[in-house]
């Protein structure tokens, strides 16, 4: 499960959503790069972390992650994301995000070489 601060939405991979009900999407949606993403529903799903159910709708689409979890989950249902100590928080409980082994460089820089423009929502 990927928790994603750029998607809007929240998304399962199709062949977890198989004894699921689905109604027709009515949306489109892009990626960052702005490919379509084929959708194939939507669903309201119930999303357990520990002994907390989590209700939801979701879009299926063909996905490589099993959950992509969007703003609209993390928002919704006032979690915190944790950079610094892997961990995703909620008023009931703290979810460890990645394991033990990932490390992140607190400063890192990009330099561009020619002008770069970053159209919002592109980042």
């Amino acid at each position: 499960m990927v928790a994603d601060t750029g998607a809007n939405v929240t998304i399962i991979r199709k062949d977890l959503a198989q004894n699921i009900i689905w109604t027709p999407p009515y949306v489109s949606l892009q990626t960052v790069t702005r490919d379509k993403i084929q959708i194939h529903g939507k669903a309201n799903v119930t999303l357990r972390f520990g002994n907390i159910g989590y209700h939801l709708t979701a879009y299926i689409a063909d996905i490589t992650n099993p959950r992509i979890l969007g703003l609209d989950f993390l928002k919704n249902n006032n979690f915190k994301l944790d950079f610094e100590n892997s961990n995703m928080h909620s008023k009931f409980e703290d979810i460890t995000l990645f394991g033990l082994q990932t490390q992140f460089e607190s400063n890192q820089k990009i330099i561009a070489k020619t002008k770069l423009l970053l159209l919002p929502r592109t980042e």
